[in-house]
């Protein structure tokens, strides 16, 4: 069972790092303990894209159809909405009150209320080979690789 690099996250959930990875040719997410190499559970689901809030506690799985919310520490589904032709990026804000989720066509990006599970904002861009493609900048204002 191997995960694929490009999908893992990281972050601290209390005592626990956690790391979360998609394993390549099934539909699960696994969550390890990245300190003791510990795995934590599997959530099902297949995920072309992960992210984790910054405290670590939700983690957003896009597999291009929907993005599905999970709380963490209880690993349990918060939520699922859809992204329609979306989910080529996702990033949560700094404080993790917003999901940014980015289209594979680079022109769109939806921004969705965690809290809510609302739509706040759709915003485009003009099509750019060098458009971001996952994660938000250190002050939160921008989208970055």
């Amino acid at each position: 069972m191997t995960a694929t690099t490009s999908g893992q996250r990281q972050r601290t959930v209390g005592k626990i790092k956690v790391l979360a990875g998609m394993v390549e040719g099934s539909d699960k997410i696994v969550l390890w303990d990245w300190v003791t190499g510990t795995q934590l559970t599997t959530l099902p689901g297949r995920a072309d894209r992960l992210s984790l809030n910054t405290k670590g506690d939700t983690l957003a799985a896009c597999d291009r159809q929907k993005v599905t919310l999970w709380n963490i520490p209880q690993h349990a589904q918060i939520t699922s909405f859809p992204c329609g032709p979306l989910g080529a990026a996702i990033a949560f804000s700094p404080d993790g009150t917003r999901l940014a989720v980015g289209g594979i066509d680079n022109t769109t990006i939806i921004v969705w209320n965690v809290a809510r599970h609302t739509k706040v904002a759709t915003l485009s861009m003009p099509p750019s080979p060098d458009a971001p493609s996952e994660g938000a900048g250190p002050s939160g204002d921008r989208l970055q690789p």
